[in-house]
């Protein structure tokens, strides 16, 4: 399943329904990410590089 993490600035006022509308303007259907999971940063590792097994089991919980 394909998912999004999104990580807001500060005043954004976003949602669901407009990173959808967005994605499917922008994007072929198959590619429409069917979760949008919002968090307040993406988690790195120690080389400050994106965690992507992080963002995986974040996946998984929701």
């Amino acid at each position: 399943m394909v998912a999004a993490f999104i990580v807001p600035k500060q005043y954004a006022s976003l949602n669901e329904e407009v990173l959808k509308d967005y994605c499917s303007q922008k994007l072929g259907r198959y590619k429409i990410p069917k979760r949008f999971i919002f968090v307040k940063e993406l988690p790195k590792t120690h080389v400050g590089k994106i965690d992507k097994k992080k963002l995986k089991e974040m996946h998984c919980k929701v």
